[in-house]
């Protein structure tokens, strides 16, 4: 349907395109922008270190435009509540690790909806901030405390490329749209997997090229015998 979707893209690049500010509405009506306020920054600049504020809000609206459920965005937050990032979750299936898998299929089911409370519903920021916190609690590390919920994503990203996924494949799981935040994230592994694959096809280029050399050489040889040959007859 050309025509539905030359249509979204027009309302959603529009809707992207106009001032964006952070309001209060006072009991009279009269709307105050707040400057100040933590979200102001996150969507009038960068939402978040691969995403402009432009491209979120675009495809927000793409989002509530095209699906049901309308669109959705994660507020990351720190440990003491601040904004770190807004995030646009991808719509699709969520691909999880065996041991994930495992555990998932030792706890009963509420509901639909993965992380969820106790009612089957979708679980709060706070409520897994919450068993975040009890989880460092007990952790032994002396840097425990200092730990957040967004390390997760990193420590996954490290894990990918350590078992050798290259960007492609490590963005499919993250659901990064870019290769900005997976440098900053992959850091010395990632710089490592590209370099092992580059020698890898290095390598696999050298060999090919002194398969071909020596089969060049074989056939002139051939050719000389031929030659001989037909010289003395």
């Amino acid at each position: 349907m050309p025509a539905v979707t030359a249509a979204i893209r027009i309302i959603s690049e529009a809707a992207a395109s106009l001032d964006v500010a952070v309001k209060t509405v006072g009991e009279d009506g009269a709307e105050t922008a707040l400057a100040w306020h933590p979200s102001a920054a996150f969507v009038s600049g960068e939402a978040n270190g691969w995403t402009s504020s432009y491209e979120l809000i675009r495809d927000l609206v793409i989002d509530a435009l095209s699906d049901d459920r309308g669109g959705l965005a994660f507020v990351n937050r720190s440990g003491d509540g601040r904004i770190l990032e807004i995030i646009r979750p991808r719509a699709g299936v969520m691909q999880v690790t065996d041991r994930l898998s495992a555990y998932m299929a030792t706890v009963p089911k509420r509901g639909l909806t993965v992380v969820c409370n106790q009612n089957g519903g979708p679980a709060s920021y706070r409520s897994v901030a919450d068993e975040m916190r009890d989880v460092k609690d007990a952790m032994k590390h002396p840097d425990a405390k200092t730990y957040v919920t967004h390390g997760l994503r990193k420590n996954a990203t490290i894990e990918l490329y350590l078992a050798g996924c290259d960007d492609e494949m490590v963005k499919a799981i993250t659901g990064h749209s870019g290769v900005e935040m997976l440098k900053k994230y992959g850091g010395q592994e990632r710089q490592k997997v590209l370099a092992m694959k580059a020698q890898e096809a290095r390598n696999r280029a050298w060999t090919e090229q002194a398969q071909n050399t020596n089969v060049s050489k074989l056939v002139s040889k051939n050719q000389e015998r031929k030659n001989s040959n037909d010289a003395s007859h």
